[in-house]
């Protein structure tokens, strides 16, 4: 698995959670980047015009695991005629939950998680040409630099909930890598646990599927 590199949101800017994300903010795209990356400074941005950029400021990696944490942002982004929204992060103290794995980046471990960042936000506006050759180079959230999408979290779902579609797809024929897909796209209210394994195994569930529902 890809390093993965922590995106922070500042609590202080306003709780991005209890913003209604308006139509043009949902045309707003996330990114974050390492600010440390020499590769920022040449060419990766060309064809993007810089709007604003806020000062750093430091804030826990946990902020990160609410889903669309940015709405307010990327409103902001909208409201002054930019398409992107960049995350500038750099980790200043690591302090990983020692109940996970380094490597783990699901929304338990995020939460629970006591590294610090120092971070501001990028408003730009970018050509078609610029968005890209960004997505081009920010494929997902845990590639290894200089710039990375950010996968919007979707809201968290009750665990029988999530088996109930997975069900679902699994009668309409759906295949095995599609439901992985969307398994690691959602977001569960809670862990797994050895008993919900054992039940969804004897109900015809895919390992691969469990092993992405645990977070693997």
């Amino acid at each position: 698995m890809k390093k993965a590199i922590p995106f922070l949101i500042l609590a202080a800017l306003g709780s991005g959670c209890a913003t209604a994300l308006s139509k043009e903010g949902a045309q707003v795209k996330v990114y974050g980047a390492d600010a440390s990356a020499p590769e920022l400074a040449t060419g990766i941005l060309e064809g993007c015009r810089l709007l604003e950029k806020t000062a750093p400021f430091e804030q826990q990696e946990s902020e990160r695991a609410a889903a669309d944490p940015y709405r307010r942002q990327r409103n902001d982004v909208a409201a002054k005629g930019g398409n992107v929204l960049l995350l500038y992060s750099t980790p200043i103290v690591k302090r990983p939950s020692t109940d996970c794995s380094p490597k783990d980046q699901s929304p338990g471990c995020l939460e629970a998680s006591q590294t610090w960042n120092r971070v501001a936000f990028g408003y730009y506006a970018c050509t078609p040409e610029a968005l890209r050759r960004l997505d081009a180079r920010a494929e997902s959230a845990d590639a290894s630099g200089p710039v990375f999408s950010w996968k919007l979290g979707s809201s968290r779902v009750p665990v029988a909930q999530l088996k109930s579609k997975i069900l679902a797809m699994m009668r309409e024929g759906i295949g095995t890598d599609v439901i992985v897909a969307y398994v690691k796209g959602e977001r569960l209210k809670q862990k797994l646990t050895s008993d919900d394994v054992i039940d969804w195994k004897k109900s015809g569930i895919d390992e691969k599927v469990i092993q992405a529902a645990l977070g693997g």
